[in-house]
């Protein structure tokens, strides 16, 4: 190839793609002669005593950029202007692993904070983000493991992945109303977080995003919400209730896995569907109420479970109220053999005549009764749909006896529903 249309194409491309000085990437949008996109001005513009360094675009707008000069010092204030050009973004790893940063001032002219800004500042104790930022890059401050207490700005709407990552010494976090999504694995390992104020206004939250955050005992899940991710609330070990919003359609896959003080939970009729492993391992969980008759419920047994042993779910006493032919009945006659897990009719209990949420003896008592005077001709007010336990359209002997026999795999450790026991 000729040589001067080789070096002509490499010089056009650069201009075309822009380039890199230092560890600031002047331009990483394409260009063309009709493009909106700002132009640079002037590049790798050093500030004050080295503090940073920045970059002038052709609409007055500044990105600050290459920060590594300034790792020798702890407090840092970006302005809001320099020069009469405001300041709207911080570039890609700008003040990365700045050891001894401990404490930054960020103006309320910021828009954009970017990938690894402040990752690895060990030493950053607290961070306030102003109302102005709109997004917040991947690992921004992933690894700031002196970090305590965040403030989220109430316009962030785009949220890259693990921004506040492994910030081993959070303790609070707030999320100023206004503010419309928390990334994925936004707060994941952050092993210290116990107070986290979520507002309604918050429309997504991501996968893992407070995954492994073993002190958190509250927490509020947005009205707004319609999904409630992949492993979003995993092994969050301290959180004591959950409310879960008739807004939320899926709860997905480990959401809450793990949440070992969770002791009942009632999914909305709005839920159509549990994932895998979605309230498993949740070692004190007592009862969980699926009002939605057709719920796809994941067909595992460690789907809702109090543990999981060598691959084997273990149920210690786990009730499942639902509605009698619902999804949630079938899920559990499919574990019937599992000792500890039963199912509660919230149409009343099959064979349960005489309502006190148990079948026993006493039922079949009153089923004879009632057999005895029909027989006699005496109309009784027993509810027939109970009593009816064979579904043969009459209340008999037989009915009588089915209950006196599942009665006594009871007392034996049979601990399904009378629905499980006519179907061994």
């Amino acid at each position: 190839m000729n040589i001067k249309k080789t070096t002509a194409i490499f010089a056009s491309t650069v201009l075309v793609l822009g380039f890199a000085v230092g560890n600031c990437f002047i331009s990483t949008k394409i260009q063309t002669a009709d493009a909106a996109e700002p132009k640079v001005v002037d590049a790798y513009v050093n500030y004050g005593n080295g503090e940073f360094t920045y970059t002038v675009y052709s609409d007055n707008h500044i990105e600050i950029c290459n920060g590594s000069k300034s790792k020798t010092i702890s407090e840092l204030t970006i302005p809001a202007k320099i020069d009469g050009k405001t300041v709207t973004e911080i570039d890609w790893y700008a003040f990365s692993e700045n050891k001894n940063l401990t404490e930054v001032t960020l103006p309320n002219t910021l828009v954009d904070i970017g990938t690894g800004a402040f990752q690895e500042c060990t030493a950053l104790k607290s961070i306030k983000i102003p109302d102005s930022v709109q997004t917040i890059g991947d690992y921004a401050f992933m690894g700031d493991v002196a970090l305590r207490d965040v403030s989220v700005s109430k316009k962030f709407a785009n949220a890259g992945d693990s921004i506040f990552s492994k910030c081993i010494a959070l303790e609070t976090v707030e999320i100023s109303d206004g503010a419309t999504v928390i990334g994925e694995s936004m707060f994941s390992d952050c092993r210290s977080l116990t107070k986290v104020t979520v507002p309604d206004s918050v429309k997504t939250i991501g996968k893992y995003a407070f995954d492994g955050c073993g002190k958190i005992e509250s927490i509020n899940i947005p009205k707004t919400l319609s999904m409630i991710n992949e492993s979003t609330f995993r092994n969050c070990k301290s959180l004591k209730s959950i409310t879960i919003p008739e807004t939320v359609m899926g709860i997905e896959e480990n959401a809450f896995m793990g949440c070992s003080l969770i002791e009942n939970v009632n999914i909305p009729k709005s839920v159509s569907e549990i994932g895998y492993g979605a309230f498993g391992d949740c070692a004190n969980l007592k009862s969980i109420t699926i009002n939605n008759p057709s719920c796809d419920i994941y067909s595992l047994s460690s789907t809702i479970c109090n543990a999981v042993v060598n691959y084997e779910s273990k149920y210690n006493g786990l009730v499942v109220y639902g509605y009698r032919g619902s999804t949630a009945q079938k899920w559990v006659e499919n574990y019937y053999y599992e000792k500890g897990l039963s199912f509660s009719a919230l149409d009343g209990l099959f064979g349960d005549v005489n309502n006190d949420n148990k079948v026993d003896s006493k039922d079949a008592v009153l089923i004879l009764k009632s057999y005895a005077e029909n027989l006699a001709g005496v109309k009784t007010d027993i509810d027939k749909s109970v009593a009816d336990v064979n579904g043969d359209g009459n209340v008999d002997s037989k009915d009588a006896v089915i209950v006196l026999k599942y009665y006594a795999e009871t007392l034996t450790g049979f601990s399904g529903g009378i629905e499980s026991y006519l179907k061994k």
